[in-house]
């Protein structure tokens, strides 16, 4: 996304997984797939909702528990810009860590 013009964003889909963490134990994951509220209604009004720009946004401290009653919500931000280029450092292996952006 180049423009955050709405702070405004509809959940389109969850997305849920897990990976093994450092430690050998499995942690599980979820990421609210959205996109901007008042693109989505502007597309859906000419029926082309396929070319809508979608966003992944990270769940944080994610337990387990169902999602799936959140997809047609509206969420709002305070700052959308904060969930487009938030970095962390990111173990490479070796001893090393690279900046990338995770959000």
């Amino acid at each position: 996304m180049t423009q955050v013009k709405s702070n405004e964003f509809r959940v389109l889909e969850v997305e849920t997984g897990s990976f093994e963490d450092g430690q050998g134990e499995q942690r599980e994951y979820a990421r609210l797939v959205v996109c901007e509220r008042e693109e989505y209604e502007l597309l859906e009004s000419v029926g082309m909702l396929e070319r809508v720009e979608k966003v992944r946004f990270p769940v944080v401290q994610y337990d387990g528990s169902d999602l799936s009653k959140k997809v047609g919500k509206i969420i709002v931000t305070d700052n959308p810009d904060h969930w487009f280029f938030r970095k962390s450092k990111v173990e490479t292996g070796f001893g090393r860590q690279e900046t990338q952006i995770v959000g």
